[in-house]
């Protein structure tokens, strides 16, 4: 099944359509008990020694903007937003106050995360996790196929913590797949710390944490499987 799958992915053209395959793909291969959920949680403790990126010289864009965009309108008078946005609910996020962090060029989103408050829910099989009022979680991210590996991912994610700590936030976490070594080097190399893991398969949901002081279990609850 997991042969046939990649074979059949290995033939779709476009990125959207090729996202979609992804999840479906995934989604059947947990159903039937091949394939695990194994996801890394991250956190970053804004009261702590503030460690991100101090330097962005490396940054190969210039004229780039960082934003926030607080509604759907705002979203919407942008000449250009990615397609990959029609894959999480949008209209969902924003009525329950989650934000948009964005890069711009020229009214162009480049690239974006959400920071989500009260609860996060978009895990997958990892479940929901719970956040305090002065916690939030940020993700997903993603940067347009045509302005990656320039530094985008980096910019994006000093930016959003900067403004996150001035907007009275302690505590921000992330997560990401086990196999995701792309986020997990930015967000490592932010001054993310990993939290735990949660592994679920068909018959098992298994919360491993990493930091006694800060218990993962205690903030995530069981989704539906």
């Amino acid at each position: 099944m997991y042969i046939f799958l990649k074979k059949i992915k290995f033939t779709l053209k476009t990125e959207r359509v090729k996202v979609l395959f992804d999840r479906i793909s995934s989604l059947v291969l947990f159903k039937i008990g091949l394939r695990c959920s194994e996801t890394l949680f991250f956190y970053y403790d804004l009261l702590a020694e503030y460690n991100c990126f101090n330097d962005l010289g490396y940054l190969l864009l210039k004229d780039i903007n960082f934003m926030v965009i607080p509604d759907l309108k705002m979203l919407l008078n942008f000449k250009t937003i990615p397609e990959r946005m029609d894959f999480v609910p949008i209209q969902q996020w924003f009525d329950r106050g989650a934000m948009c962090l964005a890069i711009v060029l020229n009214n162009r989103v480049i690239a974006y995360t959400w920071v989500h408050r009260e609860t996060y829910d978009n895990l997958g099989p990892a479940g929901v996790l719970s956040l305090r009022d002065d916690e939030v979680f940020i993700g997903p991210f993603y940067t347009d196929p045509e302005f990656r590996k320039m530094g985008l991912f980096q910019r994006l994610m000093y930016d959003s913590l900067v403004w996150l700590k001035d907007n009275d936030v302690n505590l921000v976490y992330g997560s990401c797949s086990i196999s995701n070594i792309a986020t997990i080097k930015v967000l490592v190399n932010s001054g993310f710390s990993a939290l735990g893991i949660v592994n679920v398969t068909r018959n098992k949901f298994e919360v491993l944490n990493f930091r006694h002081s800060l218990l993962l279990n205690s903030k995530i609850m069981k989704g539906s499987l």
